[in-house]
């Protein structure tokens, strides 16, 4: 709580920057199914950065795909790109915008 009153005060003082975007991609497979897929659109698009997390429910599993980049049309593109790429193997894929992050 010290830390937070400090950085409100400091907070009007502190130059503003780029906003980070985030977008999730939830994918009903395996994420050893889609690494090639993500290596690749993350390649293919510049600043982005992916990350995969697999989650596990009774009976079922998957990967959420998490883009993150400067650029909100490339972080975009690259999640439709992912999305078409794991649908195109079979699976289900869709986006979830996560808004913008700090």
């Amino acid at each position: 709580s010290i830390l937070q009153a400090m950085f409100e005060g400091l907070s009007a003082r502190l130059p503003g920057g780029v906003v980070m975007t985030r977008i999730t991609v939830q994918c009903t497979t395996g994420e050893g199914n889609i690494a090639n897929i993500l290596a690749d659109v993350q390649e293919a698009h510049e600043g982005t950065s992916i990350g995969s997390y697999p989650w596990f429910k009774p009976g079922n599993f998957g990967t959420a795909v998490v883009i993150s980049g400067l650029d909100e049309a490339v972080a975009g593109k690259a999640a439709v790109a992912v999305a078409k790429a794991v649908k195109a193997l079979g699976a289900k894929a869709f986006i979830v915008n996560d808004g913008d992050t700090a």
